[in-house]
């Protein structure tokens, strides 16, 4: 039959993820690809990834009326918008294709860049909104905002997706968001993540999924699990919490109003098990089934109806991993002197989240004052590894990726991976108490505070310089107490690079580096 019976089973489609992809950790600049013709990544048909002091908002609106209203949480006054997109799945067993301009953002109509068949006889649709997203976000303060979506009919519901440059974020994060029609037949999908993690309580691994012609509240068996590293993480995926429960709204997504928390009980809700009333939300943190040391996560997941849509998913997480079939290269980012040497990593995994070895790799420094330089054909190790070491006599920001061919025979590259030269800051270690030290969590986030100690009262002065010398910015001049100070420094209209600054009183001075990346 051609809708969902409401009052009779209800079928829990499938929760696999089997496209999510490399969260790519490029540093500075935005990454996004499309990524078409892989039939076994079903939510791959279009991927982005964004690597920086971002953050990600996720909405969902499904609903029986023509407008309604959908939500973006801004998360500061000057955050901007670095990419807005939209995802809508036409209703269950319709065949509807949606045409451009069935969308409406504020009533701005919505022209679609990508229409995939969705797995239950209906279609996902797929539109960059940045355009229509980003003016309007520009001048409201921070908070979540209302915007108004139109739709025309045979829509079950869409998710909105943006992602914000955002000042006040002092974590260097990577944010997914993949698009596609997963498969409804059981699925299992694996995460790399290059290197042994290193888990702590900053760290984040967020998942949330967009399931459409979903419902939840009956009492036969129907659910959808999802299972991590061997372990349950929910019976009760695919509500309608999103929408309405009625044909034509039928809509979950994971986002914002859901918390990260997971069912304290793994297998409440489970309608296989009687009585059971279930909380999910279709939003996961995923760190807990993480150790330290780890090197990869595999996800699995059933559903037995298979009738619902799976048509968009997000992450965000802290640190570099790849999903699926890929390579790391590793570190991400690091600060060499110059004359030292750096070595990347690239790591390299199969669709299982095995290491991939014998395979011939190349890593490239393609951009940086030592753009050109190539590894040669490496072959990776029983770890699926292959390293590059070199030096640099020059100062500046290298960028480096790992290439490689897949099982498919097709040409596949690594995340963007950085590293920073720098001299040697000259350092005056004196007596007497005479501190400097540098609170700066990353070279991305652009304020930083500058602390020092003085041993006596007097005419001081803090000065950054760039590297040649020059002045950019006084911080302090005249006479300031003896004891702890701190000062804090907005770089946000310094150029990309290597400063100083200097702390002077009489004869005593200090200098220490701050790297500047944007």
């Amino acid at each position: 039959m051609n809708t969902k019976t409401i009052l009779g089973g209800i079928g829990i489609g499938l929760i696999g993820l089997s496209s999510l992809v490399a969260a790519r950790t490029v540093g500075v600049g935005a990454t996004d690809m499309d990524w078409n013709g892989n039939s076994n990544r079903s939510l791959g048909d279009v991927l982005i990834v964004e690597t920086g002091n971002i953050s990600i908002s996720a909405d969902g609106l499904g609903m029986t009326s023509a407008t309604g209203l959908i939500q973006v949480e801004k998360p500061s006054d000057g955050a901007t918008v670095r990419g807005a997109y939209l995802a809508t799945a036409s209703q269950g067993f319709s065949n509807a294709v949606l045409a451009d301009g069935c969308m409406t953002i504020e009533g701005m109509p919505v022209a679609w860049d990508n229409i995939v068949t969705g797995p239950i006889n209906q279609s996902n649709h797929w539109a960059d909104v940045t355009g229509i997203v980003a003016p309007i976000m520009a001048p409201l303060a921070a908070g979540i905002h209302d915007l108004t979506l139109g739709e025309c009919a045979q829509v079950d519901g869409s998710a909105l997706y943006v992602i914000f440059d955002d000042p006040e974020e002092t974590n260097v994060n990577t944010a997914v968001v993949a698009f596609g029609g997963q498969s409804t037949t059981g699925d299992n999908f694996s995460i790399g993540f290059g290197a042994p993690v290193d888990i702590d309580v900053d760290t984040v691994m967020e998942l949330g999924l967009a399931i459409s012609f979903g419902a939840q509240g009956q009492a036969v068996c129907q659910n959808s699990q999802v299972n991590i590293n061997g372990l349950r993480l929910t019976s009760d995926a695919g509500h309608t919490d999103d929408g309405e429960f009625a044909n034509g709204a039928l809509l979950t997504v994971g986002g914002i109003g859901d918390s990260r928390a997971n069912p304290a009980d793994p297998f409440e809700g489970d309608p296989c098990i009687p009585n059971s009333i279930g909380t999910d939300d279709e939003l996961y943190d995923v760190t807990s089934f993480v150790n330290d040391g780890d090197t990869s996560m595999l996800v699995n997941t059933i559903n037995p109806s298979g009738d619902d849509n799976i048509f968009a998913a997000h992450m965000l997480i802290t640190f570099a991993a790849v999903v699926n079939e890929g390579a790391v290269l590793t570190p991400g980012f690091d600060t060499r002197f110059i004359g030292d040497t750096h070595t990347f990593t690239a790591t390299l995994q199969d669709d299982d989240g095995n290491p991939v070895v014998g395979r011939d790799v190349e890593i490239e420094v393609f951009a940086g004052p030592n753009a050109g330089l190539n590894s040669g054909v490496l072959v990776t190790n029983a770890a699926g590894q292959a390293s590059f070491s070199y030096s640099s006599l020059v100062v500046g920001l290298d960028s480096a990726v790992a290439s490689f061919m897949d099982s498919q025979g097709n040409p596949a590259t690594s995340n963007v991976a950085l590293c920073q030269w720098d001299r040697v800051a000259s350092t005056n270690d004196l007596p007497g108490g005479f501190g400097l030290s540098q609170n700066y969590p990353n070279p991305f986030n652009p304020v930083t505070n500058i602390d020092f100690s003085l041993p006596e009262t007097g005419e001081t002065s803090l000065v950054v310089r760039n590297l040649n010398g020059a002045v950019v910015a006084t911080l302090l001049k005249g006479m300031t107490a003896a004891g702890q100070h701190s000062v804090t420094f907005n770089a946000e209209q310094l150029a990309s690079g290597i400063y100083t600054y200097t702390l002077s009183q009489g004869d005593l001075n200090q200098t220490r580096k701050l790297v500047l990346i944007k």
